[in-house]
């Protein structure tokens, strides 16, 4: 390089895309006022998309409810970048179209009637298990009083999530605390049960806190500006996790894999915090690249 040359600057990075998917329920006017929060403090844009079936919905019906989800978007931050999609079809087919190219979609829930609507009920489950983007799943019942809490993520030793630490690593970088937890059982038949207080628990126990303390420091040591506090607890995972979750602004999952078993392998941890709190929470996929993991040939119910 000549002294007149200059080094070439790195391309900037466009912004966050995130995609939320809008209906007529409360719960996705929610979703959308929640990624509206992360929009104004992350300079993201914002899609609102809704699915239509031309002889059953109404045009103008669904129209005036995107202008009115958008008004509400606006009125968070009037100077974020929204556009809107109306997209004939299924919402399932439609929002994993979408989530190919977002950053981040975003589903209001209803816990309480998760069968009121196609879109904020169990097929939002359903989304946030296939999509091949981080999924974002807020309750109807989210107060934003709670938006600046601590980031909660689960731990596996399975290594299924491990794109969700680092996901939640990269929340926690304005300024909120990142709480690992990693719960576990011994599983019950494995041994005689007298055994397995005297000799096993103690060295799962250490084996366990081994773990948990690795993927504490690695986090450290990759997001020096984040504060991160670890809790190994026995219990059951989604027990742990909905404990926790009440003090959280965003509990965050890994996804064990997506497809047409999709929203089996959401599995029941991640189904039962979505249904039993008022925390938003976030599936993480893992990259198809990524196999499962296992150390030490040991199996136990882990977060």
């Amino acid at each position: 390089m000549t002294d007149t040359q200059k080094p070439e600057s790195a391309p900037a990075r466009p912004p966050e895309s995130i995609v939320v998917g809008v209906d007529s329920d409360e719960p996705s006017a929610l979703a959308a006022r929640w990624a509206a929060l992360r929009a104004a403090s992350h300079g993201s844009t914002i899609e609102l998309v809704t699915a239509i079936d031309e002889l059953v919905n109404d045009p103008l019906e669904v129209a005036e409810r995107l202008r009115a989800v958008t008004a509400a978007v606006l009125g968070v931050s009037p100077g974020l970048q929204v556009t809107t999609a109306v997209i004939e079809g299924s919402i399932r087919n439609v929002l994993m179209q979408r989530a190919e190219t977002a950053d981040l979609l975003v589903l209001g829930f209803h816990r309480s009637r998760p069968i009121r609507s196609l879109l904020t009920g169990e097929v939002a489950l359903a989304i946030a298990a296939e999509s091949v983007c981080p999924t974002v799943v807020v309750p109807e019942d989210w107060d934003e009083k709670d938006a600046r809490g601590p980031v909660l993520v689960g731990m596996e030793v399975d290594g299924s999530s491990d794109a969700a630490l680092e996901f939640a690593a990269t929340e926690a970088l304005d300024g909120r605390e990142l709480h690992l937890v990693h719960a576990w059982r011994l599983p019950p038949s494995s041994v005689d049960a007298l055994e397995a207080l005297i000799v096993e628990r103690p060295q799962d126990i250490a084996w366990h806190r081994k773990l948990l303390a690795e993927a504490a420091d690695g986090l450290r040591d990759a997001f020096p500006g984040v504060a991160v506090r670890e809790q190994l607890t026995e219990s059951f995972p989604a027990a742990a996790l909905i404990q926790e979750a009440r003090r959280c602004s965003l509990v965050v999952v890994g996804s064990h894999g997506r497809g047409e078993l999709g929203s089996l392998l959401l599995g029941s941890t991640a189904r039962d915090v979505m249904r039993n709190t008022a925390t938003p929470v976030c599936v993480v996929p893992r990259p198809d690249d990524e196999a499962p993991r296992r150390h030490n040939g040991r199996v136990s119910q882990t977060v």
